[in-house]
Order: C-alpha cells, then structure tokens, then sequence
C-alpha cells in the first residue's frame, strides 16, 4: 500500500508529465501563429504587386504607399508582440520555478510535521508507561474511577425517583379538592384565608383525607429534589477527583516534552497551511499567464487582432 507521500509524490511526477505536454503544444501552436501572421504579410506583398500592375499610375501610387505605411505598422506591433510574449514566458517560467521551489519547501514542512508527530506519539507512550509504574497516580486513578461510578449511580437513582413522581404524582394531581388546597398551601404557613373561607376548606381537607395525603405527596416531590442534590454533589466530587488526575497527567506530559513538542507540531501544521495558500496563490498567477499566452498562441492577443484590423481595413478600402 502506498503511503501519502509516495501517492502525492507520484501525482506530482503525473503533473510534471502533463505540463511538460502542454508546453510542447503551446510552443506548436505559437509557431503555426508566427506562420499565419507570417502569411498574411505575404499576402499583403501579393496584394502590393497586384496593386502595380492593375491600377494606374495615381492609384499605383496611393495604395502603395497605404501598403508601405501599414506593413511598417504591422511590424511594429508584431515586434511589440514578440517582445510581450518574451516577456510572458519569462514570466511563466518564474512562476514554474517558484511552484517547484514551494513544493520542495513543501515536503521539507510535511517531513517536519511527520516528525513531531511521531515525536508526540512516543513522548506520549513513554509517559503512559511511567503512569503505568506511578503508584500516586494509579492510587488517583482509581479514586477518579471508584467517584465516577458513584456519581453515575446516582443520576440514575435521582431520574428514577423523578419518573416515580411523575407516575405516582398523577392520582394526587388529578384530585381536584386535594390539589386546591395544594396550590392554596393549606397546613402550612403560608396559607392564608378569611374565616368563613378557612371552615370551608377544612370542611373540603376532611373529604379528600387532605393531611395524609399531603405528607405522602410531598414525600413523593421531595425524593427526587434530595437525591438530584446528592447527585449534583456526588457528580462534583468526581470532577475534583478526575481534575486532579489530569494535573497529575499534564504534569507527566510537561516533564517528559509532549508540551513542547505538541506546540512545535502546531506551529508546523499552521506554517504547511499558510504554505499551502501561499502556493495556490503562485498557482493561480501561473494559472493567469498561461491563459494569457493561450491568447498569444490562438492568435486572440491584442498585437495579433490589432495587425488583422489594420490589415482588412486596407484590404477594404481598394478594389485589387
């Protein structure tokens, strides 16, 4: 199987090949260009001679001085032309060899990367061994555990008691006469009522068994309060004890270098990424060139379509 290096290694060597394609194609295709617009000042010649013979001596004169000045013209743009594009594959080469040289800074980040990493892995294993051997760490280790376990249970007791309630609560929350006087806090101190309406609702606590039933359903809420509170405690009490486990492994991982060594790993892996932008961006600059001298070599380029137009404007302006 092939590891990541040797795949992104064997897509590189893939696009080297294909570039390489490209520029030969490119260069063919310039050179059939150079042929056309060689061509068409050839034409132009023609034209001048047929010029000289066909026309009289007046007209002979005008278009060849119309071809003189626009085939001087033409040359000064297709020198300009040939100097632009000089330029371009000047450029376009720069910016090639700046793609291979952020590549092989490339491999040297990732090869960077790869050892902090394994860095990391071995510190790490070697500190897990040590803990392993650490009496003051197993003996907190196992307090942590034994403190998790006990917080788990009683979660689940503090949830079960809280679907008792709810199960058992609904007879106490569908008595009407009881649950008036529940709301109205009768029997305890906050009650408060005016004579008259306190004889009747004493009258209406002896007909639903109202003191009994009271002591059982507040028996019945205050369970799960209790024992969610036992939980919040207990749950509290574990945290502190697996906190002062991961004390005792950040201070194992300090001594033996994983800090250090995990903070070298993200310094690397942010300079890779930073480098990774930095060399699409080369890319897209290249990317940019090249179709500029995909104009250049189609004949679409400003100097070719500026000789064409001076060309058939002439052509236009005499019957040969």
């Amino acid at each position: 199987m092939w590891t990541g290096k040797q795949t992104l290694q064997s897509l590189q060597s893939g696009l080297h090949s294909v570039k390489a394609d490209l520029d030969r194609i490119d260069r063919e295709l310039n050179e059939i260009t150079l042929a056309f617009t060689r061509n068409q000042q050839t034409q132009s010649t023609i034209l001048q001679q047929l010029a000289t013979i066909r026309l009289d001596e007046i007209q002979r004169g005008s278009l060849m001085d119309a071809l003189d000045h626009t085939d001087r013209e033409t040359l000064e743009i297709l020198q300009q032309r040939a100097t632009a594009l000089t330029e371009l594959e000047e450029s376009i080469a720069d910016k090639e060899k700046d793609i291979e040289k952020q590549a092989r800074e490339r491999d040297d980040l990732a090869a960077s990367i790869d050892a902090f990493a394994q860095g990391v892995i071995d510190a790490e294993h070697n500190v897990q061994s040590r803990l392993d051997d650490d009496q003051t760490y197993q003996s907190q280790l196992e307090r942590a555990r034994k403190a998790d376990s006990i917080a788990d249970e009683a979660e689940e007791k503090a949830t079960l008691a809280e679907r008792d309630r709810i199960e058992k609560g609904t007879p106490f929350e569908s008595d009407p006469l009881f649950f008036y006087l529940w709301k109205r806090h009768y029997a305890t101190p906050d009650y408060r009522a005016n004579p008259l309406s306190r004889a009747l609702d004493n009258w209406v606590a002896r007909i639903c068994n109202y003191d009994n039933n009271r002591t059982n359903y507040w028996t019945l809420l205050e369970i799960p309060k209790r024992l969610l509170e036992h939980a919040a405690a207990v749950r509290a009490a574990a945290d502190s004890e697996s906190d002062k486990l991961q004390e005792l492994e950040a201070q194992a991982a300090a001594e033996a270098g994983v800090v250090e060594l995990q903070k070298k790993l993200n310094t690397a892996e942010e300079q890779l990424e930073q480098h990774d932008n930095q060399i699409a961006r080369t890319e897209d600059s290249r990317n940019e060139l090249l179709r500029k001298r995909s104009n250049f070599v189609s004949g679409q380029d400003e100097y070719t379509m500026k000789s064409v137009e001076l060309l058939a404007g002439l052509m236009e302006r005499y019957d040969v």
